[in-house]
């Protein structure tokens, strides 16, 4: 098979848009500080994204759950405390 020199130029071109195109893809990567920028990128990453983005919000949510009822627990517990000094006020009295 004879290589002529528009093969070569050919080649050389689409080796050269390859490289443009991959370049293209490094530099945008690098400026938004992202890996996958839309899910056609990386269809399996976008899922593992989507998935930790939803075990965060999840996490953060028991956070906010836990502190809630942490803050009721001790009003609770207050209230508890203040029943228990009236009833031991109340049981002084009657004695």
């Amino acid at each position: 098979m004879r290589i002529t020199n528009k093969v070569l130029s050919n080649n050389m071109l689409n080796n050269m848009y390859q490289s443009m195109w991959k370049m293209s893809d490094l530099q945008n990567q690098v400026t938004t500080g992202r890996k996958v920028n839309k899910p056609s990128d990386d269809p399996s990453a976008s899922i593992t994204s989507l998935r930790m983005r939803t075990k965060i919000m999840q996490n953060e949510q028991f956070q906010k759950n836990a502190t809630e009822i942490t803050a009721w627990m001790n009003t609770a517990e207050d209230s508890l405390i203040a029943l228990g000094d009236v009833m031991q006020r109340a049981r002084e009295l009657a004695v």
